[in-house]
């Protein structure tokens, strides 16, 4: 009768709706029914699919008879997509929600908090819920889309907002790097996905984020020179690293510090490398991006770190230490001309600016330095030169050994540049005074005497630079040359000598030879001329 035929549809129904009911528990636990109770899981997913392959039968006879069943379709298999994701909702909602009120603090630490939850549900769906489904399901996909589509909404919902650098590094980093990279780690399944952001919304949130950068790391190059200046001016003694002074201004301005790598605790490190590796952290490209622009502002810091080194040697010349602070900076200027020149990204002006700059520094450094050497030297000479014909003064070679041991502290290219200098000093003095006795002496045996004398004494200047292992050799042969000249006899032999010293220094002029032509008094003026005259033939 048709009162039983209702019964027993009610009662169908009330078995399907019981079963139902099973079947949507069993799938909103499914990560943890997965992991204990697979077969369970198995079950409820081939009733579904059973359900779903009915509905398909009785539409189909739709088709031909134009009647189905009421109770169907059933569309369980819909059914089950709306329960996977109200439970997965569910669960996202479980971990700490991005506050919008208090999104400076908090962004990070829940955006890791809900990375650290998909990546998990996301093994567990790979691991054992994957087994439950047959493969049509795509179940791994269908998964990695919802958790894609809630991560997108929430980044859409934060970036609305302006956000401070530390944030905006972060949403990059997380949307570029760690989001497909540790989480995902499926490049073909990111390339279905997508990004979790436009690529405008990216590019102008890269745009804030390099600007706070240049700005940060300008104000922080700005305030480590004003640090490193306050203590020239306090006087104390700068500190020694393997046994040269040493300043910490281009550490702080461009070095990499090794300690440095933070994604989540994001150190503070705000100079040029700092600024290039948080960029890195991003991508690659990004963080090359960062640095080119950082190291055009080195140019505008090294002028500044100029400009208040004049200052500083201008005003506090009496100041306590004032020479080793003029030492650890000129020894700055090897770090900075080392990070320089191994920077292929530099911009060639800003970099021949910088180089330029460094040059000016180191410069005006070693003048500070040499200033009062060079005075001793002279006056040593001109002191020695009234009491005898003239010797290389013992007093001299000490005091140059006070100096040079100040001059240890430089870095060892430095030193070897202030000791070329030191040399070249002492033999040009020496040969200034050689030529201005205005002195003549006729015979020969004076003559060797004067040259064996000159022999001595620049051997006696070689050997103390070559203990000091200068590399100025070249100065060696200077002064035996001219001995050979005053000792020499023969006018073609000296011609031959002259022409010899030309050779070997250019800037040899006939002033100069005229003037030691003079020392020997037993030249006629004819065979003075002579001789002057090989200087043009040698030109």
């Amino acid at each position: 009768s048709d009162t039983e035929t209702t019964k027993e549809l009610e009662d169908i129904q009330s078995a399907y709706k019981t079963l139902g009911d099973r079947i949507w528990e069993i799938i909103e636990k499914s990560m943890t029914i997965a992991k204990d109770e697979p077969e369970l899981l198995k079950s409820a997913v081939q009733i579904i699919v059973q359900e779903e392959e009915q509905d398909q039968k009785y539409l189909a006879e739709k088709e031909t008879s134009g009647k189905i069943q009421e109770s169907r379709p059933r569309q369980w298999k819909k059914n089950w997509m709306s329960v996977i994701k109200q439970s997965l909702t569910n669960g996202m909602n479980e971990a700490p929600s991005v506050s919008l009120a208090n999104k400076t603090s908090s962004l990070c630490q829940c955006f890791l908090n809900i990375g650290k939850r998909i990546k998990n549900d996301l093994n567990t769906v790979e691991t054992h819920v994957k087994h439950c489904y047959p493969e049509e399901f795509d179940i791994c996909n269908i998964y990695a889309k919802f958790f894609h589509d809630f991560l997108s909404d929430q980044l859409k919902a934060v970036t609305e907002f302006h956000l401070q650098k530390k944030d905006n590094h972060f949403i990059l980093c997380f949307v570029q790097n760690i989001y497909p990279s540790d989480i995902i780690k499926n490049p073909a399944l990111m390339k279905d996905l997508g990004s979790l952001m436009p690529r405008e919304k990216i590019e102008r949130i890269e745009k804030d984020y390099i600007s706070s950068e240049q700005s940060d790391i300008n104000t922080w190059m700005k305030k480590s020179l004003e640090v490193e200046t306050a203590k020239w001016i306090k006087g104390k003694e700068p500190e020694k690293l393997d046994g040269c002074y040493h300043s910490e201004l281009p550490i702080d301005i461009v070095q990499k510090n090794p300690n440095f790598f933070c994604v989540i605790n994001h150190l503070c490190i705000k100079n040029v490398e700092g600024g290039k590796n948080r960029a890195q952290e991003i991508t690659p490209e990004l963080g090359q991006k960062v640095l080119e622009l950082l190291l055009l502002e080195m140019p505008n810091i090294l002028e500044s770190f100029k400009k208040s080194l004049d200052n500083f040697a201008e005003k506090y010349m009496q100041q306590l230490n004032f020479r080793a602070v003029i030492i650890a900076n000129i020894n700055s200027c090897l770090l900075f001309r080392d990070y320089i020149q191994k920077q292929g990204a530099f911009n060639v002006t800003a970099k021949e600016k910088s180089l330029s700059i460094l040059n000016e520094i180191e410069k005006t450094g070693f003048n500070i330095l040499l200033s009062n050497l060079l005075l001793e030297i002279k006056h040593q000479y001109k002191t020695t030169a009234k009491e005898k014909w003239f010797s290389c003064s013992e007093i001299l070679i000490e005091k140059i050994k006070q100096y040079l041991l100040e001059f240890k502290t430089l870095r060892q290219s430095y030193f070897q540049e202030l000791l070329k200098q030191v040399h070249c000093a002492v033999v040009t003095e020496y040969i200034k005074r050689l030529l201005k006795k205005k002195i003549s002496y006729k015979t020969q045996k004076k003559q060797q005497e004067i040259a064996e004398e000159i022999i001595k004494n620049a051997l006696q200047i070689q050997d103390f630079f070559a203990h000091y292992e200068s590399l100025a050799t070249w100065l060696d042969q200077v002064l035996p040359k001219f001995a050979e000249i005053i000792k020499l006899q023969d006018k073609g032999a000296i011609q031959l000598e002259v022409a010899a010293l030309a050779r070997d220094f250019p800037d040899i002029s006939k002033h100069h030879i005229s003037a030691l032509l003079h020392m020997k008094g037993n030249l006629t003026k004819n065979e003075e001329k002579d001789i002057l005259n090989i200087l043009k033939v040698n030109t």
